[in-house]
């Protein structure tokens, strides 16, 4: 069962958002209260998967219904995949055909695949769920019999496999239908778009690096030569893959056009490239401040997607001696943005935090050790994007609402203006 609490926090002063330094729980803006919070506790519906006594696969999202937008929560054990929603009576509950040893989600959480935790290397079974069907199809996901890096799944529910240097496209049935292999090639750091218009991936074999896009057929669309730049550490793809953002080792980023392949704008000089989020209509995103501009290296921007960024865009410092290296991971098309932030003396503790359009510092969690949650989510084993490779998280595209992991289980919390 998931239990829902509803509250009425606030602070009823002033107070900046260093504030932060000198508060171990949960903080509330003034005028603001947290008007519900709810706790799921993925062991009230799932075993532990096997290969570890916390490790359950377990991801969140907001989907849209004919009611408005709902949350989703994915939860897979050893034995069964179990989904909860907001406007659900009850949860959908699937029974595994094997037993499990981690799953791969569509970027909107409409699709899921769980993967075979018997099949030896190759992992020669899986289960594919269409969740607003409510239909399954157990599968070969290696039907070449060729180890892959893994499998990724579309909202539209397309599935294509990727190995070092090939792309295996499934026809509509789930069988094999082509493969394409690239010579000189190693495949890393991919992402998808949520729908099927593009795989974004970086070449590896040799000097100079590329950035390379496919279709899902596993047709060659783009390369992009990032000459002798550091690996990338993370790639981000807007929903409908127009935009390509690209983070680098040493401190660069860039911005190509995910229908091209040019490169709209890139910087090299100070940038802390710790992580990029496009807005979903892909018109905005959040990027890591240049030093020189934004002064600490916790500062982020948020800016037209087009622009290199100037004076005019929003810069948003957060004031703070204890935490740092604020992550901006979701940002939503009205500017909302959700991060995380790290304790200065320990990399380990983690709070969430959640800004409004005007860079308002809105709500921040409780600070929770990553060791010592509930459950660990590593059964999202082989997904692309690191949102979905991560612990449960979502923010609202609608609202000021968030579902992110706390110490306890899965957390839902919606913020609300007193005044409204």
């Amino acid at each position: 069962m998931y239990y829902i609490i509803y509250l009425a926090l606030s602070v009823a002063t002033s107070v900046s958002v260093d504030i932060l330094d000198n508060v171990d729980g949960e903080w509330i803006a003034p005028g603001y209260t947290i008007s519900e919070k709810i706790l799921i506790n993925p062991y009230d519906y799932v075993t532990v998967i096997e290969n570890d006594p916390r490790n359950i696969a377990c991801q969140a999202f907001f989907v849209d219904t004919e009611d408005g937008e709902m949350w989703r929560v994915i939860m897979v054990g050893s034995d069964k995949l179990v989904i909860l929603q907001e406007d659900w009576e009850n949860p959908m509950e699937v029974i595994l055909p094997f037993s499990a040893y981690g799953a791969i989600y569509s970027r909107g959480g409409h699709f899921v695949i769980v993967r075979d935790g018997t099949a030896d290397s190759n992992l020669d079974q899986a289960l594919y769920v269409d969740i607003d069907r409510n239909t399954t199809k157990h599968f070969d996901p290696t039907p070449d019999g060729r180890w892959r890096h893994g499998i990724v799944v579309s909202d539209n529910g397309v599935i294509a496999g990727i190995g070092k240097d090939y792309i295996i496209d499934f026809d509509e049935n789930l069988a094999l239908s082509s493969i394409r292999e690239y010579e000189d090639t190693y495949f890393r750091y991919r992402c998808t778009s949520a729908t099927d218009e593009i795989i974004v991936m970086e070449n590896v074999y040799e000097r100079p690096r590329e950035i390379l896009a496919f279709d899902w057929d596993g047709n060659l669309l783009w390369e992009t030569d990032t000459g002798e730049r550091t690996v990338v550490t993370q790639f981000a793809v807007s929903d409908a893959g127009s935009l390509v953002g690209a983070s680098f080792v040493e401190n660069g980023i860039a911005v190509i056009d995910g229908n091209t392949g040019r490169i709209l704008w890139e910087r090299y000089d100070g940038m802390q490239a710790s992580g990029i989020a496009f807005s979903p209509d892909g018109t905005h995103m959040a990027i890591p401040v240049p030093l020189e501009i934004g002064g600490p290296p916790y500062n982020f921007v948020i800016t037209d997607t087009g622009n290199r960024f100037d004076d005019s865009d929003k810069i948003w410092c957060i004031p703070s001696r204890k935490w740092y290296f604020l992550y901006p991971d979701i940002i939503n098309n009205d500017t909302n943005v959700l991060f995380h932030s790290q304790d200065v003396e320990c990399l380990q503790i983690r709070r969430m935090c959640m800004l409004d359009s005007d860079g308002i510092l809105l709500w921040s969690s409780v600070p929770v050790r990553c060791n010592e949650r509930s459950f660990r989510s590593t059964g999202n084993s082989i997904n692309f994007d690191y949102l979905l490779l991560g612990p449960p998280l979502a923010l609202s595209m609608t609202e000021a609402r968030v579902v992110y992991q706390g110490e306890d289980g899965v957390i839902v919390i919606t913020v609300s203006n007193e005044a409204e």
